[in-house]
């Protein structure tokens, strides 16, 4: 920090008073759910609702045993 009075300035040293580093932040924005909401399959078009924790591609279609794909 700098502090000037007319003329003359001078630097003085921050100084942390909580005795603690000032880390990374106090968090800010959390990761929303995003993904796809719906695995559709590009062959056929069936639509099937996505179920969290299993990748779209690695669901197969019942109609057609095509690897499904995510879609909003």
């Amino acid at each position: 920090m700098i502090k000037c009075n007319n003329i003359f300035c001078q630097a003085h040293e921050v100084i942390n008073v909580s005795g603690r580093g000032f880390g990374r932040g106090r968090g800010g924005r959390r990761q929303g759910v995003g993904g796809p909401s719906q695995c559709v399959c590009p062959k056929c078009g069936y639509k099937a609702p996505h179920v969290r924790g299993t990748p779209c591609l690695s669901t197969k279609c019942p109609k057609c045993g095509t690897a499904m794909m995510p879609s909003s």
